[in-house]
């Protein structure tokens, strides 16, 4: 393979430690993924149809008002700055939470699946949307792999609140607390002059969209449209994606029916130069093709100048040979995170100052630990049996790494504290030993590494504990 060339299986054979991919959806996307309806051909409204949708002109009637534009968003922000809290707008609210409400996800594999699954858990998908599908892919989708929560800007009907313990969750889930029923939370309508602070649930999604888009790799924004009553909420993701820098290198992603000079129109003050690409279908896009490494397929050309292969996900494939297809990503995925973890792990218990900084002193601000915590991370969480046999079998470690580690190993297990402190653990001739074994085990197990990533995390353990 050509020194410029980055091929589909070397990509996918190295998913890197990478700031996070944020996808912005809005009603295109829903609108996109269920063109036929839900589960039971019930169909997803836009706010241009959603009066004629939901059957609204009903409750016009019933009240006495006869609108003069049909828009959701227009007729809505007008009624809303007359009378916040008149019956119709009680009954408006109540009328489209119950529609939503109803809307069913259908059992194939959906474009919304293809999206969380294409995406890590480090990335984020925040959604404008009222509907339960993205809501409802995520409960189907986590149990096959590690993906992104979503989160929802204009809280969602699937999301419930209870009032007594101050939790949100799952809107069909008891109060992990109390064990009573949730109650809806109220959705954010479209007002010219939305108040994100107003609402705890809505306060601490914005929240978190911030911290981590401050901090994106790169953005997609699929079927939103920023229209003018989201004015607020332009604002707020602009200055969270220019608050580190002025976005020179990044890359921003449009999957919508627009105009490529239309969208770099409305988003100028996201764009630098040339760094955009607009696609009109999802599988066209830099997400659909190049699943769960799709920050790893922007690093290589963008900092590096090499060419990537890209690697159409099979849309056509039904959910569990989809999941199939997903399989080796997900493998590689766990095997480097769990090195990362054993690293750490075997570094905290091969140097001894690390241990007393880490154990009595205090030494590292928001980091605590035991020697009877560090043992139970290192022989239950990380699930290290006691030869190494199932990480040599599936390819966790090589035998040159275990050959190197397992006279420590052995003896790390022998070791017995019995009723001693952390202190005295410190003190005690025996366990320096094993130290002094384990330090030994270290410096040739860093010896041999070669993973460009596990050298660079190895290197920043050792800067940050050992100066």
């Amino acid at each position: 393979m050509s020194d410029h060339r980055i091929s589909k299986t070397q990509l996918i054979n190295d998913p890197q430690k990478l700031r996070p991919h944020i996808v912005i959806v809005g009603s295109g996307a829903s609108v996109a993924s269920f063109p036929k309806g839900d589960k039971n051909g019930k169909q997803l409204p836009t706010m241009d149809n959603l009066v004629e949708v939901i059957g609204l002109k009903k409750i016009f009637d019933k009240h006495g008002f006869s609108p003069s534009d049909l828009n959701f968003e227009s007729l809505y922000s007008d009624l809303h700055l007359k009378n916040p809290n008149s019956e119709l707008i009680k009954d408006i609210e109540n009328s489209v939470y119950d529609y939503f409400s109803s809307l069913n996800l259908p059992n194939r594999i959906t474009l919304y699946d293809h999206l969380l699954l294409c995406l890590r858990e480090k990335d984020v998908v925040a959604t404008f949307n009222w509907d339960p599908f993205l809501y409802d892919s995520w409960e189907r989708c986590k149990k096959y792999a590690p993906i992104p929560q979503p989160i929802f800007l204009h809280g969602n009907v699937r999301i419930g609140h209870c009032p007594e313990d101050d939790l949100f969750d799952g809107i069909n889930s008891p109060c992990p607390e109390c064990g009573k029923s949730l109650q809806p939370i109220k959705l954010l309508y479209p007002v010219k002059e939305k108040n994100y602070d107003s609402d705890i649930f809505i306060r601490s999604e914005w929240e978190y969209l911030r911290k981590k888009m401050e901090n994106a790799f790169t953005l997609t924004i699929f079927g939103y449209g920023a229209p003018a009553t989201d004015i607020e909420a332009f604002n707020l993701m602009k200055i969270a994606w220019k608050a580190q820098s002025q976005r020179t290198i990044e890359m921003v992603e449009f999957i919508d029916l627009k105009e490529k000079n239309e969208l770099s129109k409305q988003w100028e003050p996201f764009l630098f130069s040339h760094h955009y690409k607009c696609y009109e279908n999802f599988y066209d896009s830099h997400i659909s093709n190049s699943a769960r490494r799709t920050c790893e397929s922007l690093l290589h050309p963008t900092i590096y100048g090499k060419f990537v292969e890209w690697y159409p996900l099979p849309k056509n494939l039904g959910f569990e040979k989809f999941i199939d297809w997903l399989e080796p990503f997900i493998m590689v995925e766990n095997i480097k995170n769990w090195r990362l973890r054993w690293l750490k792990i075997l570094y905290e218990f091969t140097h001894l100052d690390y241990q007393k900084g880490l154990w009595v002193e205090n030494k590292y601000s928001n980091m605590s630990s035991s020697y009877y915590e560090d043992i139970c991370q290192y022989f239950d969480d990380i699930a290290i049996d006691g030869d190494y046999t199932t990480q040599l079998n599936d390819g966790y470690i090589d035998k040159t790494e275990y050959e190197l580690i397992k006279e420590f190993h052995k003896k790390l297990g022998e070791y017995d504290p019995g009723n001693k402190t952390d202190i005295e653990i410190l003190n005690d001739t025996i366990w320096r030993e094993t130290i002094e074994l384990g330090f030994l085990a270290w410096s040739n197990l860093k010896s041999i590494i070669s993973d460009t990533g596990e050298k660079e995390y190895i290197s920043k353990l050792e800067s940050m504990y050992l100066s």
